[in-house]
């Protein structure tokens, strides 16, 4: 998928496949903005445009694709079985005598499917699950009650779903020391800066 100059285009191959590797929802995210883009570049291109032809076969392999991916969707995702699984041998089962975890992700559609995973496998309520990105200057608010939520001890917040914009500066670490990667960034520091969210002085049990 994708050509430059004659020769296939690494960055938007490994693109989908960093994608797929976050969750299936990711990768259709991935896919279906591509796509779009793709038909764009037609619909914008002259007809002798030199890459028409590339552009369309490009077209027809991202659906070819779609379809896979949309059968694995189907089919279940055996990571996120074994999240569960690994939740509940922590005791995790979505009551408020759970303990806290913090779940991390590159991919925004990976954290709304593992928010929408909580409340239908364990019936959890939206004050016990919240998700914290990257903020374009408007949720600066809603973040920090975020934050100071999730380091009370009488809140109901239980699980917090970030992306890697909260893998600096930020302390999860007064009522959590329950971390999961859902997806390993392919950068070790970024994976170090995770962890020390809740590995910080002040921490009261191993995390």
């Amino acid at each position: 998928l994708g050509r430059k100059k004659g020769r296939k285009d690494p960055l938007v191959r490994w693109t989908l496949v960093k994608a797929f590797l976050s969750s299936s929802e990711a990768a259709l995210e991935s896919l279906d903005h591509r796509a779009t883009v793709t038909t764009k570049a037609l619909q914008d291109g002259p007809t002798e445009h030199p890459r028409v032809a590339e552009l369309q076969d490009d077209l027809t392999r991202l659906g070819e694709v779609k379809r896979l991916v949309e059968a694995a969707t189907v089919a279940g995702s055996g990571k996120l079985e074994r999240l569960f699984v690994e939740l509940k041998a922590i005791g995790f089962d979505g009551s408020s005598r759970s303990p806290r975890v913090v779940i991390f992700s590159e991919r925004i559609a990976t954290l709304e499917m593992l928010a929408a995973a909580f409340v239908s496998r364990l019936k959890m309520k939206a004050d016990q699950i919240e998700c914290y990105t990257a903020s374009d200057g408007t949720q600066d608010i809603k973040q920090r009650n975020i934050l100071e939520s999730f380091g009370h001890a009488d809140s109901a917040l239980r699980v917090l779903l970030c992306s890697d914009a909260a893998s600096e500066g930020v302390n999860l670490h007064h009522q959590c020391h329950h971390l999961f990667h859902y997806d390993v960034p392919w950068s070790l520091i970024r994976l170090t800066q995770r962890n020390g969210r809740i590995d910080r002085f002040g921490q009261h049990h191993v995390p």
